[in-house]
């Protein structure tokens, strides 16, 4: 008898939270404008990295399909003038200044970027000023990894594909819009460091918790590893790509990844307050990042 209703009680619990879904889709108008400021932390190898920064989203067109947000960080700053750590937080220090131009539906899912070929241009010129100064102050980096193999390390997440999808897929301030959330419900994605996640939801009135794993096939595993052997060590890719299957079978290039994200939402559907953490254990070498987002 206790055992049914204990089931019952379980199976009751379990219908009321699926029952709950929220649809994400902030106020958005011609001329609103939301701020934030955030600070993120960094761990890698010793180094110990934190940026604050402000970050503000601003309605500037309302289109017959949805909206064009303004995005542009400000305030950029971080705790260290060591070059070699400032390499680990360079994306974020090269997009400080740029507007981001972000073409979105009705409900704020971004789709594309108005402005993508300007961006480009404009991160090109500072990511070819930050490689010189660390090439500068650091010649032995030199010895290492050439301008441009340190130059595709800086840029390869500033494709227009990379950026889109680090605001509409990843986690962030608009990762959500657009999104119908159910406790339970799940989708994948690709994090910032080039791993596949698979994502669960916990909705609790305005509040989502987002957990993510890393969902990857063992040639998903190789590839990803190959590339990032290419980035951090070209000298050895050869022997890797040769002794892949090995490598990969004896656990030297394990890959393992997960990520936390807290949403709390405000009554207008945007983020109130959002905070994520992330491990990620490429190579054996941990990154372990947290981030908190406040709106002002």
């Amino acid at each position: 008898m206790k055992k049914m209703i204990l089931m019952s009680t379980l199976l009751l619990m379990t219908c009321l939270v699926q029952a709950q879904i929220l649809n994400v889709s902030p106020t958005l108008k011609k001329g609103n404008a939301v701020v934030y400021n955030s600070t993120s932390n960094f761990k890698v190898s010793g180094a110990d990295v934190t940026v604050t920064e402000t970050t503000k989203y601003t309605v500037t067109e309302e289109t017959k399909d949805g909206y064009v947000v303004d995005v542009i960080t400000s305030d950029w700053k971080v705790n260290t003038d060591n070059q070699m750590s400032r390499l680990l937080v360079a994306a974020s220090e090269l997009v400080s200044g740029i507007n981001f131009r972000l073409v979105t539906d009705k409900s704020g899912k971004t789709i594309s970027m108005k402005n993508y070929d300007e961006v480009k241009v404009k991160l090109d010129e500072r990511a070819n000023a930050f490689i010189d100064g660390l090439l500068k102050d650091m010649p032995e980096v030199g010895q290492v990894l050439s301008k441009d193999q340190l130059k595709e390390q800086v840029m390869g997440s500033a494709t227009e594909e990379a950026l889109i999808g680090s605001i509409g897929k990843s986690n962030g301030v608009m990762a959500l819009n657009g999104k119908s959330i159910a406790s339970g419900a799940q989708d994948e994605y690709t994090n910032s460091q080039g791993m596949k996640m698979k994502r669960f939801y916990l909705v609790n009135g305005k509040k989502v918790t987002a957990t993510s794993t890393m969902n990857m096939t063992q040639d998903d595993m190789k590839k990803m590893i190959i590339e990032k052997v290419e980035q951090l060590a070209p000298g050895q890719a050869q022997m890797v790509k040769d002794n892949i299957d090995t490598l990969v079978e004896s656990g030297l290039l394990k890959a393992e990844g997960s990520e936390k994200a807290v949403y709390e939402l405000a009554d207008d559907g945007w983020v109130k307050t959002l905070n994520m953490e992330s491990t990620m254990k490429v190579m054996q070498q941990e990154t372990t990042t947290t981030v908190t987002i406040t709106r002002q």
